[in-house]
């Protein structure tokens, strides 16, 4: 796995780690994540992001912030 990550969204501490970081390229739709210990798969949708998964308890809001944090951090 990947380098663990960190983002506060609302007061709330939220850590993360990609599970294959070697897989990113620009056209990357979908990117399996592990967010609190729970894996995911965040899914682009136009410029956002959201999760897959809809049972996932992760809010539209903590995917959206995951997915600007990895577009910045691995450049895609």
């Amino acid at each position: 796995m990947g380098q663990s990550l960190r983002i506060t969204i609302g007061g709330q501490d939220h850590a993360f780690k990609l599970v294959k970081p070697a897989a990113l390229v620009k056209a990357t739709e979908e990117i399996p994540v592990e967010v609190n210990g729970q894996v995911v798969t965040l899914v682009r949708q136009g410029r956002s992001w959201r999760v897959l998964e809809n049972d996932s308890g992760i809010s539209d809001a903590v995917a959206e912030a995951i997915g600007k944090a990895i577009i910045l951090r691995y450049r895609i």
